[in-house]
């Protein structure tokens, strides 16, 4: 997509060159008629979802089928300056008996709007303001979750200082508010302010990210008292890289403090991970050892906010393709293997085993809310969730992938609610050009 350049992705990405993704990604022929200042390009996905046991009920299900289609343009007078602009259309059908959310049902809006500078390639400052696209690191915290149908945005400005190993991101902007009925705007009253660096070559073969974080919000409920102002900061450190024998790895702590109203704020989180290519050739096997944790709110009268808060995070491709879990009051520990049984197909399948942090939480679907919540339930163990997911990529346009996940019902739930399975398989199709 043209949309696929310097900070769309990690914060350690270089600034799009002539030879970006975007371009090589469009049909030849579109390129050869406009002219070298213009590019047009877009999207177009389909995904049919039928879910089973939804809220652990097993009498509850709903097929439905979701379309987005988006149209991109950017304009480029010069090298260093570029205009991009893009428009988006998703669409829910088939829900039954349920409101459509608003993560996968927006009619025709502006999605992305921005100018971009960038003084040079190799070094020097990459300027970006207007409602833009924005993932920091691996997305744990900060993403645009591409797998919703809608995908969240940003009105920010963001500022990046780069030179060869070293790249430091300021950002200051707000969350995208989804409205189906006018124009999105953004979240009234709540503000993100970053710092997010990048240190290529401190580290042998590694990329050690350390970060600084502050959300600001406004009327929120604390434990006891009135509602009030919260400011939610959040310090962390990623790194990842690659070992020798082809093991490679990722780690991320964050910790979390400040006034939420008149409670105090005080939450650890993090994630492990160490993978291994059994093979450089061939299928190329990659297994994988994962473990993630959330702190959670122990007493909800003590004035102390325990809850990790996971903030804007994208956790499917993490926490499983149900989209069950939130990075919040959790451990869980996982298991993958990936091969790709030829060059256009990638093959995954990851078990999961999930447990609560504490009983006097609840426990926190993908997007970050709460679903089930039981303080008087005996065991911590959620349940299990096994996903297989099958992607293929026809040609340079392309692309289909099919998938099942399953969460099977551990005490807790049992504990909970009807204790049902719940079961989310989907088939999709993309195109880009």
């Amino acid at each position: 997509m043209l949309g696929a350049c310097a900070f769309a992705g990690d914060s350690s990405d270089k600034p799009t060159s002539k030879k970006s993704t975007a371009v090589v990604a469009a049909p030849a022929r579109l390129r050869e008629v406009l002219p070298g200042w213009l590019q047009i390009g877009g999207q177009v996905r389909a995904r049919f979802d039928d879910p089973r046991g939804i809220g652990y009920n097993p009498d509850a299900g709903d097929g439905y089928y979701v379309e987005r289609i988006r149209l991109d343009i950017m304009v480029r007078p010069v090298p260093q300056l570029r205009f991009y602009a893009q428009a988006q259309d998703s669409r829910a059908w088939g829900y039954s008996n349920r409101t459509v959310l608003n993560s996968v049902h927006n009619p025709v809006d502006w999605r992305q709007g921005y100018v971009d500078y960038v003084s040079s390639e190799t070094r020097g400052v990459q300027l970006r303001i207007g409602r833009q696209e924005m993932r920091l690191g691996a997305g744990r915290l900060v993403d645009s979750s591409d797998w919703s149908n809608v995908s969240r945005t940003y009105d920010a400005a963001r500022l990046a200082l780069f030179r060869p190993g070293v790249r430091v991101d300021l950002i200051a902007g707000s969350p995208v508010l989804i409205d189906q009925c006018r124009f999105d705007r953004h979240k009234a009253g709540e503000h993100l302010y970053a710092g997010y660096g990048s240190l290529t070559k401190l580290v042998p073969r590694g990329n050690l990210q350390p970060y600084l974080l502050a959300r600001t919000s406004l009327y929120a409920a604390p434990e006891t008292g009135k509602a009030g102002d919260a400011h939610l900061y959040t310090a962390g450190v990623r790194l990842d890289g690659k070992l020798p024998a082809r093991l490679d790895y990722a780690v991320e702590v964050a910790k979390q403090w400040g006034p939420w109203s008149s409670d105090r704020i005080s939450a650890i989180g993090g994630m492990y991970s160490l993978g291994w290519t059994v093979r450089p050739a061939g299928w190329k096997p990659r297994v994988s050892l994962d473990g993630h944790h959330a702190s959670g709110d122990s007493d909800a009268k003590d004035g102390r906010r325990g809850t990790f808060d996971q903030m804007y995070a994208g956790n499917h491709s993490f926490l499983g393709i149900t989209d069950q879990f939130g990075w919040k009051n959790m451990r869980m520990v996982k298991g993958g293997l990936e091969v790709a049984p030829c060059k256009k197909c990638k093959v995954s399948t990851d078990f999961r085993e999930i447990y609560l942090a504490t009983t006097q939480d609840g426990l926190y679907a993908a997007n970050g809310t709460r679903s089930v919540l039981n303080r008087k339930a005996t065991s911590r163990h959620v349940g299990s969730e096994a996903d297989v997911t099958v992607l293929y990529q026809f040609n340079r346009v392309w692309s289909a992938g099919i998938g099942v996940g399953r969460v099977f019902a551990g005490a807790y739930l049992a504990q909970s609610s009807k204790g049902s399975d719940y079961t989310f398989p989907f088939m999709t199709l993309s195109g880009k050009f």
